[in-house]
This record gives C-alpha cells, structure tokens and sequence, in this order.
C-alpha cells in the first residue's frame, strides 16, 4: 500500500543525494534548531524532516496537495498520531523477532509467520482507525489513504490471512511429494497440504489396518532425524 502523503503520485525517494550546499544552509541558518522542534525528540521524524526540507517543491499543485494534508494533520493531529504510533509499535515488536536471520528455511518460515502473526491486530486497529476517521479529513492525500486501509484491509483479507497462517503452522505436521532422479536420489520435492493427506481417526488409534505405508524414527537416531530436518527445509525453502 502506498501512503503518498508527501506526494500525490510517485514515492519520496528518501535516499536521494540532498541539493549541495545543504549542509552549509543548515549550519547558516541554523536548520537544526527547526529539526529538533519538528521531530519532537523521535530521531526518525528529524530525519524525515530533514530530507524533505531540503528538497523544496517546485510546483504549485504539490505544494497545495502538501499543504491539505498538513491542515488535516493540525485539524485532526490524534488521527496521524496514531496511524504513526500504530506502525511503530508494529515495527518494534518486530525487532525482537528471531528466525528471519537464520540459515534454515524452516526457521525463516516460522519467524515470517509469528512476525505476520504479530502484526495481524496492528493491522485490524489501523483499519478500525481508517473507518473512525473517515469523515474527518478532507485532504486528497489522508483520504485516498484511509480508504486504501479499508478497501485492502477488509474481512476477506483477515480470513484468508488468518487460514493461511494456520496452515504455515503445520500443526498436522509437513506433508511432501517427491519423485526418483536418475540416481534414485529425490526429485521434485512438493510441500502438499496436509489436509488432503490426513490419516482417518482409527489409523490414528491403531485401529484397523492402514492405507499408508509410514516408518518411525527412534528418538535416538541422531543421523536420522538430521535427514528428515533436511528434507523439512527443501521442502518448505520456497514458501519460506
């Protein structure tokens, strides 16, 4: 989703090289000392501040565009507040997430799907928010985004969000498809739902005979259970 709050069309690109001389403007004119009021002591917001006063528009049509969001912001500021106080405490609850770093898909997956997790309620707020607000703001720019937060975040995304990440939970276990190479080795490793593979109630009380051949791997088979946490990552590498 894109914010343009900045801009009516195209992304602030934040990386770009400042005009030159900024440095030596802000020391002339004592820049830092607007900065610190605008960041209000948040190290981010004067950063942002920073790179977007130094690059001045050139248009009249931006600037009014900017200037619409900026009075929506003074007349309703607990609206921005939140969209922003939302979105970092997402991002910091993220930071102490472990799993994305690891070597291993099977860990990469589980620390995307408790990050995803995580930010499941974030998500519900900021839609709650956008259809709080709605009413209140008449600027072009917070408009087309409250309306974005609602359109995108509706019911149907919740639910399929919701049976999605259940599944990436594998609470049934890992259920994979794989064929023989020319060498017998495996080939064409699947990850399958496990829903379709699911064994029958009495299978799972040893009742009856089976309809699936299966093997078990001692709890002290070392070498064994290394082999099948490899193909748990080949498997699950490419949903990871």
């Amino acid at each position: 989703m894109r914010v343009d709050l900045l801009l009516a069309k195209g992304d602030f690109d934040f990386q770009a090289a400042l005009p030159p001389g900024s440095d030596d403007l802000v020391q002339d004119l004592e820049v830092g000392i607007l900065l610190d009021a605008m960041g209000g002591g948040d190290p981010f917001v004067r950063e942002v501040c920073r790179r977007v006063v130094l690059r001045p528009l050139d248009t009249p049509e931006r600037i009014r565009f900017r200037q619409e969001v900026v009075a929506d912001a003074l007349a309703e500021p607990t609206i921005v507040q939140e969209l922003y106080a939302t979105t970092s405490r997402a991002l910091q609850e993220k930071r102490g997430i472990w799993g994305l770093s690891s070597q291993y898909p099977s860990s990469i997956l589980t620390g995307a799907v408790t990050q995803l997790e995580l930010f499941v309620p974030h998500l519900r707020h900021l839609r709650a928010l956008a259809e709080r607000a709605a009413g209140s703001v008449r600027s072009p720019g917070l408009v087309a985004l409250l309306a974005g937060l609602r359109h995108d975040l509706d019911d149907e995304y919740f639910a399929a969000i919701s049976r999605q990440l259940a599944r990436l939970r594998f609470r049934d276990g890992v259920v994979l498809s794989a064929g023989l190479g020319d060498d017998n080795g495996m080939v064409d490793i699947v990850l399958r739902s496990s829903e379709a593979t699911r064994s029958r109630w009495k299978e799972r009380l040893h009742l009856g005979g089976r309809t699936t051949y299966s093997f078990v791997i001692p709890p002290r088979d070392e070498a064994g259970g290394q082999a099948l946490a490899e193909l748990t990552n080949r498997g699950v590498n490419a949903v990871a």
